[in-house]
């Protein structure tokens, strides 16, 4: 159940969005849920999804897990680094897609790891996850060499699902998945949205 904001308690509906149109916000929630203690709880709740999801993508081929501003505060927020490994031992490398791409993907190493893409579903930072697999001549071949995926925190627009599918990279991709993870879990029962200003009129406005 999504309550609305801070102090109210009111109840809006039994789903896990706000709104598939509904932007990033820097406002933070709390969350009134008349129900069980393991159903109140938004980081064990995030945690188990993130780390099934790990377990399941490109193993048990080993691959390196590439994060964006957006996501790395979503793990940071409820996943210890050992916690990840334990769970996930084909991941043995954790990377920032602000990292330059000869620092996160040494030559001898990246070309026979597979990839997997944790990213907000924004134009940057699929632009930047594609261009690791763009050959610009024959002296730089695609970044990871093994199978690409795409793990989105939400619903990924159409216009960015039509630049995957004209990526060269499509042909090596092995997932693509929405989690509906868009807010950075705080406490038991408390999440932000993570975006500054008009947080409540752009999630409420009647336009």
């Amino acid at each position: 159940c999504l309550a609305t904001p801070r102090g109210t308690g009111t109840v809006l509906s039994d789903t896990h969005e706000l709104s598939r149109d509904a932007p990033l916000n820097c406002v933070t929630y709390k969350l009134d849920w008349p129900c069980t203690k393991s159903r109140m709880d938004l980081i064990a709740s995030a945690r188990s999804k993130l780390l099934t999801t790990f377990q399941r993508v490109a193993s048990p081929q080993q691959a390196v897990l590439v994060t964006d501003e957006d996501t790395l505060r979503i793990l940071s927020a409820c996943l210890r680094l050992s916690e990840l490994i334990e769970a996930a031992p084909h991941i043995t490398l954790i990377e920032s897609l602000a990292t330059p791409l000869e620092v996160r993907a040494p030559p001898s190493l990246a070309p026979s790891l597979d990839v997997i893409y944790f990213i907000a579903p924004k134009s940057d930072s699929l632009a930047a996850a594609l261009a690791d697999h763009e050959r610009h001549g024959s002296d730089r071949p695609p970044a990871y060499g093994g199978t690409a995926h795409f793990v989105f925190t939400r619903r990924l627009p159409d216009e960015l699902l039509e630049r995957l599918r004209c990526s060269p990279v499509l042909a090596r991709v092995g997932t693509v998945r929405e989690l509906h993870l868009h807010y950075v879990p705080l406490a038991r029962a408390a999440f932000s949205l993570s975006a500054p200003n008009a947080a409540l009129s752009d999630l409420y406005s009647p336009q």
